[in-house]
């Protein structure tokens, strides 16, 4: 609840947020829930995978891999669903902590289907956007030097932020944020 409320006291408002794009975090689920409990919540198919199949045996790694990518290439949700059973049902009894992983909140990492597919690209996964911080962050240390102020430092960044939060994920705005 903390981290929303403390977004929301830097002057998040959400009058016209139409999707939450978040990791497994329980307390951020919670957040969420409690805060815009109307907005979708999705959970990042990266996370997902990669906490899958961190709980896998060396030697079945690459075979689980390969087994867990079609689940979020299908066309529809039941098709996705369909996938997801089959993976589950192929390797419950060889990587059993593998499979609890996978399927814990699962429904939440088929939120994108309920938007044009166009989109789903941008919006199955947080790695774009935290892309971009790690971008912001690595020029910040860069020019650590050329900032006279913390303030100055603080000037760029927000610079940055609202030039992604006017152009970023899409040109279509009803998804964006309003702060």
């Amino acid at each position: 609840m903390e981290i929303i409320d403390n977004v929301k006291d830097r002057g998040l408002i959400g009058k016209n947020l139409k999707l939450i794009i978040s990791d497994d975090y329980g307390a951020i689920k919670s957040a969420v829930k409690f805060s815009f409990l109307n907005i979708p919540l999705q959970l990042c198919i990266t996370y997902k995978l990669r906490n899958t199949i961190s709980k896998v045996k060396h030697k079945n790694k690459r075979q689980v891999a390969d087994d867990l990518k079609p689940v979020f290439n299908q066309e529809t949700k039941q098709e996705a669903e369909n996938q997801a059973k089959m993976f589950c049902k192929k390797w419950y009894l060889i990587e059993p902590k593998a499979v609890e992983t996978f399927r814990n909140n699962l429904d939440y990492c088929f939120t994108y289907y309920q938007f044009p597919k166009e989109i789903w690209h941008k919006i199955r996964t947080s790695n774009a956007i935290e892309r971009e911080f790690r971008e912001l962050r690595r020029r910040i240390k860069i020019f650590d030097n050329s900032f006279n102020s913390i303030f100055s430092t603080k000037n760029y960044a927000n610079t940055i932020f609202t030039n992604l939060n006017q152009n970023y994920p899409y040109s279509n705005p009803k998804l964006h944020t309003n702060y």
